[in-house]
């Protein structure tokens, strides 16, 4: 796993917080509305095979 893909995925990660945390602001006052909530955990690490060439 490069160091760019860990940045890009904690951007992804911080991203859906704001979404919801935006959806969840914007229908505060509507009737029935259930909050969304974001659960962030660990991704498992593959180790891909260096290409030769």
């Amino acid at each position: 796993m490069s160091i760019f893909s860990i940045g890009l995925s904690g951007l992804r990660a911080a991203q859906t917080g704001l979404y919801a945390t935006s959806g969840n602001i914007s229908n505060v006052n509507t009737p029935g509305y259930n909050r969304e909530i974001v659960q962030l955990g660990e991704k498992p690490y593959k180790r891909r095979p260096r290409q030769r060439g």
